[in-house]
């Protein structure tokens, strides 16, 4: 386990969210340690994937992250900011976290936030056609799958909030809010908007 002088934010919420950004914007202020959940390869209990993982109820206990949990258990002292979609929800990552932040956004916000970062990323050079295609296999994704996907995490992310954060603001105003509840003890649970 950490030591009693550490403290760890997850900065929770589904992709396209700004949870990275978040992330980054905290690790610079505090300063902190940066880890982010896309870096730590996953393990389904009782093996699959997400569509799977949904399909059999969604349950946060059933995704694990070793490697996340081992960077946690070796943390001495300081701040530690991570990218954790579900916040504090999954029990081998729960027994580490002091402050869960929720980003809190429209589910239609972050999933075009998160096709646009996927057309930059990828597609940059594409041809209308190809990005044409992506978008008509996106919209299907999003509708046999990415809809209910998001749902779930925002709900799991929702029910071990401390913080919630409006998605809407400028990431500095975010992380203000944020950096008020860690470093000045303000009420948690700030609101959208606050």
């Amino acid at each position: 386990m950490p030591s009693q002088k550490s403290i760890v934010i997850t900065v929770a919420g589904p992709s396209g969210s700004g949870k990275t950004t978040l992330v980054k914007r905290l690790a610079e202020r505090l300063p902190a340690k940066a880890l982010y959940f896309d870096d730590y390869r996953e393990i389904f209990v009782g093996g699959g994937d997400f569509v799977s993982w949904l399909r059999h109820g969604g349950d946060p206990a059933c995704i694990t992250k070793p490697g996340l949990v081992e960077a946690l258990a070796d943390l001495d002292s300081g701040y530690m900011v991570i990218e954790e979609p579900f916040g504090r929800s999954r029990p081998d990552l729960a027994p580490y976290v002091d402050v869960s932040v929720v980003i809190d956004l429209p589910l239609g916000v972050a999933m075009a936030r998160r096709r646009a970062r996927t057309l930059a990323v990828y597609y940059g050079d594409s041809s209308p056609e190809e990005i044409a295609a992506y978008e008509k296999k996106d919209d299907q994704w999003l509708q046999d799958f990415g809809l209910g996907l998001y749902r779930r995490v925002q709900e799991l992310a929702l029910s071990s909030a401390d913080v919630l954060v409006d998605g809407q603001l400028a990431s500095e105003e975010m992380a203000a809010q944020v950096l008020r509840v860690v470093l000045n003890g303000c009420p948690p649970n700030l609101g959208a908007g606050s």
